[in-house]
């Protein structure tokens, strides 16, 4: 004999149709404009919560730890090279940076570059180095000139005869 069903007891289905509904109810929340700053403003007090940047770091550290193949997996098809050339790449550049030159370790990771314009893959760059190659392009300029600009601006920054 079957036991009777308590009130609170919901099919599997019945389940899945309140998580749909809880679901959508956030969603509506967070897209509706009244609510954006609001939600903005708790986000940030959460970060600004004692302890909260090293436990957020350490979170980080853990999960790229735990899903570094996983990650490089997806970094790789967004970049359209395949394991094996990302480590031919490697052996060829001494597992370091083909701008900067340095290492890679935890600190200075490697990132698989490739022309957005073709998708082809070019080389494994530092992140910064990577960052800042995606800043030039974007920028419109000759790296060279921008360097050499950048060079006389640090030589002679325009607040340097001012007085504090």
């Amino acid at each position: 004999m079957n036991a009777p069903r308590l009130k609170h007891e919901h099919t599997p289905e019945q389940w899945e149709d309140k998580l749909r509904r809880g679901r959508e109810i956030q969603r509506r929340y967070r897209n509706n404009p009244d609510n954006v700053e609001r939600i903005r403003e708790q986000q940030k007090q959460h970060r600004q919560r004692p302890g909260m940047k090293e436990k957020r770091r350490a979170y980080w550290k853990q999960y790229v730890e735990k899903n570094r193949d996983k990650m490089r997996a997806k970094w790789l098809l967004e970049s359209a090279m395949t394991p094996e050339l990302f480590e031919r790449l490697m052996l060829i550049q001494g597992k370091a940076c083909a701008v900067c030159k340095r290492l890679f370790s935890a600190e200075v990771i490697a990132r698989s570059d490739h022309c957005h314009d073709s998708n082809k893959p070019r080389g494994i760059l530092c992140f910064q180095c990577n960052v800042i190659e995606g800043i030039v392009k974007r920028m419109s300029v000759k790296p060279s000139d921008l360097g050499n600009a950048l060079e006389l601006y640090l030589a002679n920054p325009p607040a340097k005869g001012l007085e504090q």
